[in-house]
């Protein structure tokens, strides 16, 4: 199983795409409006793309309005790039879209500054491509490549914004990331060009600017400088300045994170549920982590009460989490009961 493949539960009536690989044995599913939840692997089978062939679409009079009205959970993420073997020096090169967008693509490699051509064209969902063929025994001289496509799906959807990456192929990851390729059920060199913590990426000085009002404001900590205040002399370890846009710099609590929706951007009433979900989970992971980098060893998560879905993911994700002691509800008489107090 891998990002992008649709899965249906075998022991009840959900069905969703697998967002990431927890472990050997679980992985993450979102099942609608952005909720995801943990499942073994043998509690799951892979919805075919054959079945919608074989059987046609669900009959919509068998099922309720409100179902039959319910959107379906997309793909957002799920694209490879595969290195297939052909003999024990030969290796070919496919680009795999297991998302549920079409995907205008270019591809080209990089060398002193230069870039070769190698593909360019749309790549529909669930769908393969060949696009450039190696040597092994030149892997230390391969070129760095280069992605950029734009998502595309018909109807209404997520907007999604343009990718852009590049790789460079480093022989400590590369050779431990054989397995079964996403839909071509080939053994190959297989690494998703889309998941962010990927150790063979090349940092990418190029960035999508969007307009100060489609941009949501999210704040960022500078782990060297808060490790900095914190070995400093007499230094004030519970605060920190959080950089902001020009118009806007304020200090804020690196012991409270206020994770609410409208202190996070000035334009949340144009985001749907999932949206905001989104947004204040990436908000919870980034503190988190750069806490954890700094050598923080508590703080607390303002997440308010609300429907419970935000506070019930921060305890799921905080219960996996290996650098976590302990977490509970942070005091009462301060917060109510929105807030959780992490010990790190």
């Amino acid at each position: 199983m891998n990002i992008g493949d649709r899965v249906r539960l075998l022991h009840g009536r959900e069905e969703g795409v697998i967002t990431r690989l927890i472990d050997p044995k679980l992985v993450e599913v979102e099942i609608e409006d952005g909720f995801t939840i943990p499942v073994l692997k043998t509690e799951l089978v892979t919805i075919a793309k054959e079945e919608g062939e074989r059987f046609g679409t669900p009959n919509k009079e068998a099922s309720s309005p409100k179902e039959a009205a319910k959107p379906q959970v997309m793909s957002q993420k799920g694209f490879y790039a595969a290195f297939v073997p052909v003999n024990d020096k030969q290796l070919s090169l496919y680009l795999i879209n297991n998302t549920d967008y079409d995907l205008c693509l270019s591809v080209s490699e990089e060398r002193d500054s230069l870039h070769n051509g190698l593909y360019a064209g749309v790549l529909g969902k669930r769908k393969t491509q060949k696009v450039h063929s190696l040597s092994l025994d030149q892997f230390e001289q391969w070129g760095v490549f280069v992605f950029q496509a734009l998502y595309f799906a018909m109807g209404k959807h997520q907007h999604k914004t343009p990718f852009y990456r590049k790789l460079k192929c480093k022989a400590n990851s590369f050779f431990k990331s054989k397995k079964e390729a996403p839909i071509l059920g080939k053994q190959a060199y297989t690494l998703q060009l889309d998941r962010e913590d990927s150790p063979w990426q090349v940092q990418v000085d190029i960035q999508v600017h969007l307009s100060d009002e489609e941009a949501p404001t999210q704040p960022s900590v500078d782990p060297i400088r808060l490790r900095e205040q914190l070995l400093a002399p007499n230094s004030l370890t519970d605060e920190l300045v959080v950089p902001q846009s020009s118009s806007k710099a304020a200090t804020h609590n690196l012991k409270e994170v206020d994770l609410h929706i409208e202190k996070l951007t000035p334009h949340y009433a144009k985001m749907n549920n999932a949206e905001m979900l989104t947004l204040q989970l990436d908000t919870f992971e980034r503190y988190l982590d750069q806490a954890i980098a700094a050598g923080i060893t508590e703080l607390v998560f303002i997440h308010g009460v609300g429907n419970g879905k935000l506070r019930q993911e921060i305890h799921r994700r905080l219960s996996k989490h290996p650098h976590i002691r302990h977490y509970q509800d942070a005091k009462r008489e301060k917060f109510g009961y929105g807030a959780t107090l992490v010990a790190i």
